[in-house]
Protein backbone atom coordinates (compact mmCIF):
# COMPACT_ATOMS: atom_id res chain seq x y z
CA UNK A 1 0.00 0.00 0.00
CA UNK A 2 1.70 3.40 -0.99
CA UNK A 3 1.34 6.08 1.71
CA UNK A 4 -1.20 8.62 -0.20
CA UNK A 5 -3.82 5.33 0.28
CA UNK A 6 -2.81 4.83 3.78
CA UNK A 7 -3.66 8.52 4.60
CA UNK A 8 -7.01 8.08 2.38
CA UNK A 9 -8.06 5.34 4.83
CA UNK A 10 -6.88 7.17 7.90
CA UNK A 11 -8.81 10.35 6.78
CA UNK A 12 -12.02 8.34 5.59
CA UNK A 13 -11.92 6.73 9.13
CA UNK A 14 -11.60 9.79 10.65
CA UNK A 15 -14.60 11.30 8.59
CA UNK A 16 -16.67 8.42 10.03
CA UNK A 17 -15.87 9.14 13.35
CA UNK A 18 -16.43 12.39 13.73
CA UNK A 19 -19.14 12.35 11.20
CA UNK A 20 -17.89 15.96 9.56
CA UNK A 21 -16.96 16.17 6.42
CA UNK A 22 -12.87 16.15 5.25
CA UNK A 23 -11.86 18.87 3.41
CA UNK A 24 -8.41 19.20 1.58
CA UNK A 25 -6.57 22.78 1.96
CA UNK A 26 -4.49 24.56 -0.81
CA UNK A 27 -3.97 28.02 -2.19
CA UNK A 28 -2.87 30.08 -5.01
CA UNK A 29 -0.20 31.22 -3.42
CA UNK A 30 0.63 34.68 -4.90
CA UNK A 31 2.78 36.30 -7.30
CA UNK A 32 5.22 37.22 -5.37
CA UNK A 33 7.81 35.19 -7.10
CA UNK A 34 6.38 35.41 -10.48
CA UNK A 35 3.52 32.88 -11.91
CA UNK A 36 3.74 30.40 -9.68
CA UNK A 37 3.65 27.70 -12.91
CA UNK A 38 7.57 29.16 -13.65
CA UNK A 39 8.52 28.93 -9.63
CA UNK A 40 10.22 26.20 -9.58
CA UNK A 41 12.28 27.01 -6.72
CA UNK A 42 8.16 26.67 -5.11
CA UNK A 43 8.99 29.73 -3.34
CA UNK A 44 5.65 30.89 -3.14
CA UNK A 45 3.85 27.96 -1.83
CA UNK A 46 6.88 27.51 0.52
CA UNK A 47 6.23 31.04 2.23
CA UNK A 48 2.48 30.06 2.51
CA UNK A 49 3.49 26.50 4.30
CA UNK A 50 5.50 28.83 6.67
CA UNK A 51 2.58 31.05 7.57
CA UNK A 52 0.66 28.12 7.96
CA UNK A 53 3.05 25.54 10.27
CA UNK A 54 2.06 22.53 7.40
CA UNK A 55 1.92 21.82 3.81
CA UNK A 56 -0.91 22.58 1.60
CA UNK A 57 -2.00 19.65 0.39
CA UNK A 58 -2.43 21.22 -3.71
CA UNK A 59 -1.92 24.63 -5.47
CA UNK A 60 -4.25 26.72 -7.92
CA UNK A 61 -2.35 28.20 -10.94
CA UNK A 62 -3.06 30.39 -14.04
CA UNK A 63 -1.66 30.29 -17.33
CA UNK A 64 -3.42 31.50 -20.84
CA UNK A 65 -3.61 29.90 -23.90
CA UNK A 66 -1.54 32.19 -25.78
CA UNK A 67 -0.15 35.75 -25.85
CA UNK A 68 0.93 38.51 -28.57
CA UNK A 69 4.01 35.63 -29.32
CA UNK A 70 1.31 33.00 -29.89
CA UNK A 71 0.33 29.26 -27.85
CA UNK A 72 1.52 28.30 -24.88
CA UNK A 73 2.90 25.15 -24.62
CA UNK A 74 2.64 22.30 -22.35
CA UNK A 75 6.19 21.93 -22.42
CA UNK A 76 6.42 26.24 -20.95
CA UNK A 77 4.81 24.92 -17.75
CA UNK A 78 6.50 21.55 -17.61
CA UNK A 79 9.40 22.27 -14.95
CA UNK A 80 6.78 23.94 -12.79
CA UNK A 81 4.84 21.24 -12.81
CA UNK A 82 7.57 18.66 -12.17
CA UNK A 83 9.15 20.26 -9.17
CA UNK A 84 5.44 20.76 -7.75
CA UNK A 85 5.05 16.76 -8.39
CA UNK A 86 8.47 16.07 -6.86
CA UNK A 87 7.66 18.17 -3.71
CA UNK A 88 4.19 15.96 -3.38
CA UNK A 89 1.25 18.68 -4.49
CA UNK A 90 -1.15 17.81 -6.66
CA UNK A 91 -1.43 20.81 -9.25
CA UNK A 92 -4.66 22.65 -10.34
CA UNK A 93 -3.85 24.53 -13.93
CA UNK A 94 -6.26 27.34 -14.35
CA UNK A 95 -6.03 26.82 -18.67
CA UNK A 96 -7.86 30.51 -19.90
CA UNK A 97 -8.69 29.94 -22.92
CA UNK A 98 -7.33 33.81 -24.14
CA UNK A 99 -4.74 35.76 -25.51
CA UNK A 100 -4.15 37.44 -21.97
CA UNK A 101 -2.79 40.38 -23.75
CA UNK A 102 -5.91 40.88 -26.25
CA UNK A 103 -9.51 42.23 -25.10
CA UNK A 104 -11.76 39.71 -24.70
CA UNK A 105 -14.08 41.23 -27.77
CA UNK A 106 -11.19 39.41 -30.03
CA UNK A 107 -13.45 37.04 -32.85
CA UNK A 108 -10.24 34.95 -32.58
CA UNK A 109 -10.95 33.39 -29.03
CA UNK A 110 -14.41 33.19 -29.26
CA UNK A 111 -16.33 30.05 -28.64
CA UNK A 112 -17.60 29.79 -32.17
CA UNK A 113 -14.36 30.02 -33.46
CA UNK A 114 -12.97 27.15 -31.08
CA UNK A 115 -16.12 25.12 -32.20
CA UNK A 116 -14.97 25.65 -35.81
CA UNK A 117 -11.82 24.15 -35.11
CA UNK A 118 -9.30 27.31 -35.04
CA UNK A 119 -7.83 25.91 -31.61
CA UNK A 120 -7.55 22.28 -32.34
CA UNK A 121 -4.17 21.84 -33.31
CA UNK A 122 -2.94 23.25 -29.97
CA UNK A 123 -5.73 21.70 -27.92
CA UNK A 124 -4.41 18.06 -28.93
CA UNK A 125 -0.50 18.78 -28.84
CA UNK A 126 -1.38 19.91 -25.17
CA UNK A 127 -3.14 17.00 -24.59
CA UNK A 128 -0.52 14.88 -26.02
CA UNK A 129 1.95 16.35 -23.84
CA UNK A 130 0.08 15.89 -20.90
CA UNK A 131 -0.67 12.60 -21.34
CA UNK A 132 3.24 12.01 -22.06
CA UNK A 133 3.70 13.75 -18.48
CA UNK A 134 1.89 10.58 -16.74
CA UNK A 135 1.43 12.29 -13.60
CA UNK A 136 -1.82 13.56 -12.78
CA UNK A 137 -2.69 16.73 -13.39
CA UNK A 138 -6.28 18.87 -12.90
CA UNK A 139 -7.27 22.02 -15.16
CA UNK A 140 -9.73 24.11 -14.41
CA UNK A 141 -11.11 25.34 -18.34
CA UNK A 142 -13.22 27.92 -18.63
CA UNK A 143 -13.65 29.19 -15.15
CA UNK A 144 -16.29 31.94 -14.26
CA UNK A 145 -18.25 31.07 -17.88
CA UNK A 146 -21.24 33.03 -16.34
CA UNK A 147 -19.87 35.99 -15.33
CA UNK A 148 -19.38 38.39 -18.35
CA UNK A 149 -15.81 39.76 -17.55
CA UNK A 150 -13.89 36.77 -20.16
CA UNK A 151 -13.84 35.82 -23.87
CA UNK A 152 -15.74 32.52 -23.10
CA UNK A 153 -18.66 34.16 -20.80
CA UNK A 154 -22.37 33.74 -21.83
CA UNK A 155 -23.20 36.19 -24.02
CA UNK A 156 -19.93 37.71 -24.23
CA UNK A 157 -18.64 37.88 -28.15
CA UNK A 158 -22.45 36.42 -28.81
CA UNK A 159 -21.27 32.90 -26.16
CA UNK A 160 -24.74 30.73 -26.07
CA UNK A 161 -25.47 28.62 -23.24
CA UNK A 162 -25.01 25.68 -25.83
CA UNK A 163 -21.99 27.09 -27.20
CA UNK A 164 -20.47 27.05 -23.41
CA UNK A 165 -21.98 23.19 -23.12
CA UNK A 166 -20.18 22.25 -26.70
CA UNK A 167 -17.01 23.86 -26.05
CA UNK A 168 -16.58 21.92 -22.92
CA UNK A 169 -17.08 18.82 -24.57
CA UNK A 170 -14.62 19.79 -27.71
CA UNK A 171 -12.37 19.55 -25.73
CA UNK A 172 -12.60 17.03 -23.47
CA UNK A 173 -13.36 14.64 -26.09
CA UNK A 174 -9.67 16.05 -27.74
CA UNK A 175 -8.07 15.12 -24.60
CA UNK A 176 -10.14 11.37 -24.78
CA UNK A 177 -8.94 10.90 -27.92
CA UNK A 178 -5.24 11.54 -27.02
CA UNK A 179 -6.06 9.49 -24.09
CA UNK A 180 -5.14 11.83 -21.45
CA UNK A 181 -6.66 9.79 -18.68
CA UNK A 182 -4.12 11.39 -16.18
CA UNK A 183 -6.17 14.87 -16.81
CA UNK A 184 -9.14 15.50 -14.38
CA UNK A 185 -10.95 18.29 -15.46
CA UNK A 186 -12.70 21.18 -13.05
CA UNK A 187 -16.01 23.22 -14.10
CA UNK A 188 -15.98 26.04 -12.16
CA UNK A 189 -18.80 28.60 -12.21
CA UNK A 190 -18.68 31.85 -10.52
CA UNK A 191 -20.96 32.09 -7.10
CA UNK A 192 -24.03 33.54 -8.00
CA UNK A 193 -26.96 36.24 -5.72
CA UNK A 194 -25.83 37.91 -3.47
CA UNK A 195 -22.36 38.21 -4.83
CA UNK A 196 -23.16 38.16 -8.46
CA UNK A 197 -26.79 38.37 -9.86
CA UNK A 198 -27.12 36.23 -13.14
CA UNK A 199 -30.53 34.83 -14.11
CA UNK A 200 -28.48 31.79 -16.09
CA UNK A 201 -29.48 28.29 -14.45
CA UNK A 202 -26.25 26.67 -14.05
CA UNK A 203 -28.01 23.12 -15.62
CA UNK A 204 -28.14 25.17 -18.97
CA UNK A 205 -24.67 25.33 -19.60
CA UNK A 206 -23.55 21.99 -17.15
CA UNK A 207 -22.20 19.35 -19.69
CA UNK A 208 -22.88 16.49 -17.79
CA UNK A 209 -21.40 14.10 -15.03
CA UNK A 210 -19.96 11.85 -17.98
CA UNK A 211 -17.35 14.89 -18.99
CA UNK A 212 -16.78 16.37 -15.40
CA UNK A 213 -14.48 15.44 -12.77
CA UNK A 214 -14.95 17.73 -10.00
CA UNK A 215 -17.51 20.77 -9.46
CA UNK A 216 -16.02 24.16 -8.06
CA UNK A 217 -17.42 27.51 -7.47
CA UNK A 218 -15.52 30.47 -7.01
CA UNK A 219 -16.51 33.51 -4.65
CA UNK A 220 -15.29 35.82 -2.49
CA UNK A 221 -15.99 38.66 0.22
CA UNK A 222 -15.26 41.56 -1.47
CA UNK A 223 -16.51 43.84 1.44
CA UNK A 224 -15.25 47.24 1.57
CA UNK A 225 -12.97 47.09 -1.51
CA UNK A 226 -15.81 47.46 -3.89
CA UNK A 227 -18.19 49.32 -1.57
CA UNK A 228 -19.97 46.33 -1.12
CA UNK A 229 -21.56 44.37 1.60
CA UNK A 230 -19.74 42.31 3.84
CA UNK A 231 -20.92 38.56 3.16
CA UNK A 232 -19.79 35.74 5.35
CA UNK A 233 -18.79 32.19 3.74
CA UNK A 234 -22.71 30.78 4.02
CA UNK A 235 -24.07 33.90 3.07
CA UNK A 236 -21.76 33.85 -0.38
CA UNK A 237 -21.83 29.85 -1.34
CA UNK A 238 -25.14 28.28 0.08
CA UNK A 239 -27.07 29.60 -2.82
CA UNK A 240 -25.17 28.12 -5.70
CA UNK A 241 -23.91 24.52 -3.56
CA UNK A 242 -28.01 24.16 -3.16
CA UNK A 243 -28.45 25.12 -7.16
CA UNK A 244 -25.30 22.31 -7.75
CA UNK A 245 -27.18 19.50 -5.86
CA UNK A 246 -30.35 20.01 -6.52
CA UNK A 247 -30.52 20.72 -10.59
CA UNK A 248 -26.80 18.86 -11.29
CA UNK A 249 -25.57 16.50 -9.90
CA UNK A 250 -25.00 14.74 -6.29
CA UNK A 251 -22.06 11.98 -7.48
CA UNK A 252 -19.21 14.57 -8.19
CA UNK A 253 -17.08 16.16 -5.44
CA UNK A 254 -17.25 19.95 -5.63
CA UNK A 255 -14.00 22.74 -4.85
CA UNK A 256 -14.61 26.00 -3.66
CA UNK A 257 -11.24 26.87 -6.37
CA UNK A 258 -10.87 30.48 -5.47
CA UNK A 259 -11.81 32.54 -2.26
CA UNK A 260 -11.12 35.13 -0.19
CA UNK A 261 -11.95 38.12 2.23
CA UNK A 262 -10.96 41.60 1.78
CA UNK A 263 -9.82 43.50 4.90
CA UNK A 264 -11.65 46.34 4.87
CA UNK A 265 -15.76 47.30 5.53
CA UNK A 266 -17.47 49.58 3.11
CA UNK A 267 -18.25 53.07 5.35
CA UNK A 268 -22.03 52.32 4.93
CA UNK A 269 -21.73 49.15 6.61
CA UNK A 270 -22.84 48.17 10.15
CA UNK A 271 -20.63 44.95 10.48
CA UNK A 272 -18.15 44.22 12.73
CA UNK A 273 -16.95 41.04 11.83
CA UNK A 274 -13.31 40.85 10.95
CA UNK A 275 -10.99 39.21 8.83
CA UNK A 276 -9.87 36.55 11.16
CA UNK A 277 -13.95 35.86 12.38
CA UNK A 278 -14.80 35.84 8.80
CA UNK A 279 -11.83 33.08 8.19
CA UNK A 280 -12.94 30.96 11.59
CA UNK A 281 -16.33 30.99 10.06
CA UNK A 282 -15.09 29.75 7.25
CA UNK A 283 -13.06 26.77 9.27
CA UNK A 284 -16.65 25.66 11.07
CA UNK A 285 -18.89 26.30 8.33
CA UNK A 286 -17.58 23.90 5.57
CA UNK A 287 -17.06 20.45 7.22
CA UNK A 288 -20.58 21.45 9.35
CA UNK A 289 -22.68 22.12 6.59
CA UNK A 290 -20.87 21.49 3.09
CA UNK A 291 -20.52 17.94 2.62
CA UNK A 292 -20.34 17.84 -0.64
CA UNK A 293 -16.89 20.40 -0.82
CA UNK A 294 -13.90 18.42 -0.33
CA UNK A 295 -11.31 21.19 -1.21
CA UNK A 296 -10.89 24.43 -0.91
CA UNK A 297 -8.34 27.04 -2.28
CA UNK A 298 -7.50 30.54 -0.34
CA UNK A 299 -6.50 33.04 -3.01
CA UNK A 300 -3.24 34.53 -1.13
CA UNK A 301 -2.66 37.49 -3.30
CA UNK A 302 -4.00 41.29 -3.17
CA UNK A 303 -5.79 41.87 -6.18
CA UNK A 304 -8.25 43.41 -8.14
CA UNK A 305 -8.25 46.51 -5.37
CA UNK A 306 -8.89 44.06 -2.70
CA UNK A 307 -6.17 43.09 0.41
CA UNK A 308 -6.90 38.78 -0.26
CA UNK A 309 -3.75 37.96 1.45
CA UNK A 310 -3.71 35.72 4.21
CA UNK A 311 -1.31 37.88 6.41
CA UNK A 312 -3.32 41.16 6.16
CA UNK A 313 -3.25 41.37 9.92
CA UNK A 314 -1.53 39.47 12.41
CA UNK A 315 -5.12 38.18 13.78
CA UNK A 316 -6.23 37.09 10.09
CA UNK A 317 -2.95 34.93 9.63
CA UNK A 318 -3.48 33.36 13.19
CA UNK A 319 -7.37 32.81 11.94
CA UNK A 320 -5.66 30.54 9.00
CA UNK A 321 -2.86 29.16 10.57
CA UNK A 322 -5.93 27.77 13.23
CA UNK A 323 -7.72 26.55 10.32
CA UNK A 324 -4.82 25.16 8.91
CA UNK A 325 -4.12 22.91 11.95
CA UNK A 326 -8.12 22.13 12.53
CA UNK A 327 -8.24 17.76 11.86
CA UNK A 328 -11.36 18.55 9.60
CA UNK A 329 -8.76 20.37 6.98
CA UNK A 330 -6.21 17.50 6.44
CA UNK A 331 -7.29 16.02 3.29
CA UNK A 332 -5.86 15.74 -0.28
CA UNK A 333 -7.74 15.59 -3.17
CA UNK A 334 -10.27 12.81 -3.73
CA UNK A 335 -11.95 12.58 -6.89
CA UNK A 336 -15.38 10.28 -5.76
CA UNK A 337 -17.63 11.69 -3.56
CA UNK A 338 -18.57 9.20 -1.26
CA UNK A 339 -20.74 8.48 2.36
CA UNK A 340 -19.66 5.92 4.68
CA UNK A 341 -22.57 3.43 6.01
CA UNK A 342 -22.08 1.46 9.12
CA UNK A 343 -23.85 -1.66 9.66
CA UNK A 344 -23.41 -3.09 13.52
CA UNK A 345 -23.82 -6.84 13.74
CA UNK A 346 -23.62 -7.50 10.48
CA UNK A 347 -21.46 -6.65 6.49
CA UNK A 348 -22.02 -4.08 4.07
CA UNK A 349 -19.93 -1.54 5.85
CA UNK A 350 -17.99 0.85 3.07
CA UNK A 351 -18.22 4.43 1.60
CA UNK A 352 -20.61 4.58 -1.38
CA UNK A 353 -21.65 7.28 -3.77
CA UNK A 354 -25.05 8.71 -3.15
CA UNK A 355 -28.04 6.87 -4.62
CA UNK A 356 -25.80 3.39 -4.36
CA UNK A 357 -28.17 0.63 -3.13
CA UNK A 358 -26.38 -1.27 -0.70
CA UNK A 359 -27.39 -5.16 0.43
CA UNK A 360 -26.98 -5.57 4.32
CA UNK A 361 -27.00 -8.61 6.12
CA UNK A 362 -27.39 -9.27 9.82
CA UNK A 363 -25.06 -11.67 11.42
CA UNK A 364 -26.37 -14.69 12.48
CA UNK A 365 -28.12 -14.79 15.83
CA UNK A 366 -26.88 -16.28 19.29
CA UNK A 367 -28.57 -19.55 20.09
CA UNK A 368 -31.94 -18.89 21.19
CA UNK A 369 -32.48 -15.95 19.32
CA UNK A 370 -33.91 -15.02 15.93
CA UNK A 371 -33.04 -11.72 13.64
CA UNK A 372 -35.99 -8.87 14.60
CA UNK A 373 -35.14 -6.21 12.85
CA UNK A 374 -33.13 -3.45 11.64
CA UNK A 375 -32.30 -0.16 14.00
CA UNK A 376 -30.94 3.47 13.64
CA UNK A 377 -31.43 5.04 10.26
CA UNK A 378 -33.84 3.15 8.79
CA UNK A 379 -35.52 5.26 6.36
CA UNK A 380 -33.79 4.09 3.34
CA UNK A 381 -33.74 0.42 4.20
CA UNK A 382 -36.00 -1.40 1.54
CA UNK A 383 -37.39 -3.66 4.95
CA UNK A 384 -36.05 -3.76 8.23
CA UNK A 385 -37.74 -6.87 9.33
CA UNK A 386 -35.57 -9.24 6.92
CA UNK A 387 -31.81 -10.00 7.75
CA UNK A 388 -30.88 -9.69 3.94
CA UNK A 389 -31.89 -6.60 2.16
CA UNK A 390 -30.59 -2.90 0.39
CA UNK A 391 -30.35 -0.07 1.78
CA UNK A 392 -30.24 3.13 -0.16
CA UNK A 393 -27.46 5.67 0.36
CA UNK A 394 -28.12 9.58 0.97
CA UNK A 395 -25.53 12.39 1.01
CA UNK A 396 -25.04 11.86 4.56
CA UNK A 397 -22.85 9.03 6.85
CA UNK A 398 -25.48 6.37 7.78
CA UNK A 399 -24.92 4.02 10.85
CA UNK A 400 -27.90 0.66 10.86
CA UNK A 401 -28.39 -1.97 13.42
CA UNK A 402 -29.37 -5.24 13.93
CA UNK A 403 -31.16 -6.27 16.85
CA UNK A 404 -32.48 -9.72 17.75
CA UNK A 405 -35.28 -10.91 20.28
CA UNK A 406 -35.52 -14.27 21.67
CA UNK A 407 -37.83 -17.17 20.40
CA UNK A 408 -39.87 -19.85 22.01
CA UNK A 409 -41.16 -22.84 20.39
CA UNK A 410 -44.97 -23.12 20.78
CA UNK A 411 -46.34 -26.87 20.87
CA UNK A 412 -48.42 -28.44 18.05
CA UNK A 413 -52.10 -27.36 19.03
CA UNK A 414 -54.63 -27.53 16.22
CA UNK A 415 -57.23 -26.06 18.95
CA UNK A 416 -58.35 -22.91 21.55
CA UNK A 417 -59.12 -19.36 20.21
CA UNK A 418 -55.20 -18.18 20.18
CA UNK A 419 -53.14 -18.20 16.60
CA UNK A 420 -51.50 -21.68 16.42
CA UNK A 421 -49.41 -23.07 13.95
CA UNK A 422 -49.56 -26.66 13.26
CA UNK A 423 -48.71 -29.80 13.09
CA UNK A 424 -44.85 -29.34 14.27
CA UNK A 425 -42.67 -30.71 13.47
CA UNK A 426 -43.98 -30.84 9.87
CA UNK A 427 -43.43 -32.20 6.54
CA UNK A 428 -45.20 -30.83 3.79
CA UNK A 429 -46.95 -27.73 4.99
CA UNK A 430 -47.91 -26.01 8.05
CA UNK A 431 -51.39 -24.58 9.02
CA UNK A 432 -51.99 -21.34 10.68
CA UNK A 433 -55.48 -21.09 12.64
CA UNK A 434 -57.47 -18.57 14.35
CA UNK A 435 -55.59 -15.88 12.28
CA UNK A 436 -58.32 -13.97 10.91
CA UNK A 437 -57.12 -10.36 12.32
CA UNK A 438 -53.60 -10.90 10.46
CA UNK A 439 -52.77 -9.53 7.11
CA UNK A 440 -49.82 -11.75 5.80
CA UNK A 441 -47.54 -13.87 7.49
CA UNK A 442 -43.51 -14.77 6.68
CA UNK A 443 -41.51 -17.62 6.71
CA UNK A 444 -37.83 -16.93 7.39
CA UNK A 445 -34.70 -18.94 8.21
CA UNK A 446 -33.56 -18.87 11.45
CA UNK A 447 -30.88 -16.32 10.71
CA UNK A 448 -33.57 -14.12 9.29
CA UNK A 449 -34.17 -14.41 5.32
CA UNK A 450 -37.47 -14.24 3.78
CA UNK A 451 -38.15 -17.20 2.35
CA UNK A 452 -41.85 -17.45 1.76
CA UNK A 453 -44.83 -14.92 1.90
CA UNK A 454 -48.67 -15.63 1.75
CA UNK A 455 -51.01 -13.07 2.00
CA UNK A 456 -53.60 -14.26 5.01
CA UNK A 457 -56.28 -11.64 5.32
CA UNK A 458 -59.81 -12.26 5.39
CA UNK A 459 -58.90 -16.05 6.21
CA UNK A 460 -58.90 -18.06 9.82
CA UNK A 461 -56.99 -20.49 8.93
CA UNK A 462 -54.52 -20.84 5.85
CA UNK A 463 -52.20 -23.36 5.10
CA UNK A 464 -48.45 -23.05 3.42
CA UNK A 465 -46.81 -25.27 1.78
CA UNK A 466 -43.01 -26.01 2.94
CA UNK A 467 -42.34 -28.75 0.61
CA UNK A 468 -39.15 -26.95 -0.99
CA UNK A 469 -38.28 -25.78 2.35
CA UNK A 470 -34.52 -27.91 3.82
CA UNK A 471 -34.89 -29.86 7.19
CA UNK A 472 -34.54 -27.47 9.81
CA UNK A 473 -35.40 -24.64 12.48
CA UNK A 474 -37.84 -21.94 10.75
CA UNK A 475 -39.53 -18.79 11.72
CA UNK A 476 -43.35 -17.73 11.37
CA UNK A 477 -44.29 -14.04 11.58
CA UNK A 478 -47.68 -13.21 11.22
CA UNK A 479 -48.03 -9.67 10.61
CA UNK A 480 -51.23 -6.93 10.73
CA UNK A 481 -51.33 -3.00 10.15
CA UNK A 482 -51.45 -2.06 13.98
CA UNK A 483 -49.83 -4.55 16.49
CA UNK A 484 -46.90 -6.20 16.90
CA UNK A 485 -46.15 -9.51 14.55
CA UNK A 486 -46.45 -12.60 16.28
CA UNK A 487 -43.92 -15.27 16.03
CA UNK A 488 -43.71 -18.81 15.99
CA UNK A 489 -40.73 -21.43 15.62
CA UNK A 490 -41.43 -24.54 13.56
CA UNK A 491 -39.17 -27.41 12.94
CA UNK A 492 -39.42 -29.11 9.13
CA UNK A 493 -39.08 -32.60 9.87
CA UNK A 494 -37.55 -35.28 7.38
CA UNK A 495 -40.19 -36.88 5.06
Amino acid sequence: MNTKNFILIILLTLSAITGKSQVALGVFPGNNYGNPLWDTGLLAIKSVNTMANRKMAFVNTFVAWADSSGYASFGSIEPGLNAYHKAGYDVIVTWEEENWQSVITDTSWTLTALLRGKHDQYIQQYAQAAAAWKNKLYIRLFHEMNGNWTNWSYGVNGNTALQMKEAWIHVINIFRQEKATNVKFIWCPNVKAPVWTDNLPLDSIYPGDAYVDWIALDGYNWGGSTNDYWYSFDTIYHSTYNEILSTLSRIKPIMVAEVGCDSSHSDWDTSTVTKAEWIAEMMNVVPEKYPYIKAVSYFNSNQDGAAWAINTSPSSTTAFLKLAADPRWQAILVDTISFMLTVNGGSGSGNYAFGTKVTIKANKPSPGKIFDAWTGSTSEISDINDSVTYITMTDSNITVNSSYKKVTSIQDNAGGNSVNCYPNPAISCIHIGNCSSFDYAVIYSITGENLINKNIRGENKITINIENLTPGLYIIRIYNSTGEPKMMLFNKAVK
